[in-house]
């Protein structure tokens, strides 16, 4: 058995959910998390391991709205002062993924972003 839920069916007034179980990773905290759960994280599309996000090396190539994210090597159609980032294998081997360049205290320290293609929207997080 487990977790249930008042449902809105007027016959049926309660009912079991099925919910998925975590792993053992995603109970414990960065600080006592161990290679293995850093190495598992890091596979995973949409997951950090820092409170900002400069570990971040996933391949999320969109925004939640749907927006495709431009190439980090290029400077169209926005511009960007990240021409010289090196962390992940650098600019190229980044492609279009979210990533997070910045350190604390700029406006990257909210988390990963990505430049996206959309003229009016030059990022998101």
């Amino acid at each position: 058995l487990g977790p249930w839920c008042y449902t809105t069916d007027p016959i049926v007034r309660w009912e079991y959910c099925f919910v998925l179980y975590c792993s053992p990773c995603d109970r414990k905290t960065l600080n006592e998390a161990s290679l293995a759960c850093l190495s598992f994280f890091n596979d995973t599309v949409g997951c950090k391991t820092d409170l900002i996000g400069e570990s971040y090396d996933g391949k999320m190539q969109s925004t939640p709205e749907g927006l495709i994210c431009q190439r980090l090597d290029s400077q169209h159609p926005h511009t960007h002062g990240f021409v010289t980032w090196t962390s992940h294998g650098g600019i190229t081997q980044n492609e279009n993924f979210f990533r997070n360049p910045g350190k604390a205290g700029s406006v990257n320290s909210i988390g990963p972003l990505c430049f996206t293609m959309d003229q009016d929207t030059p990022f998101e997080f």
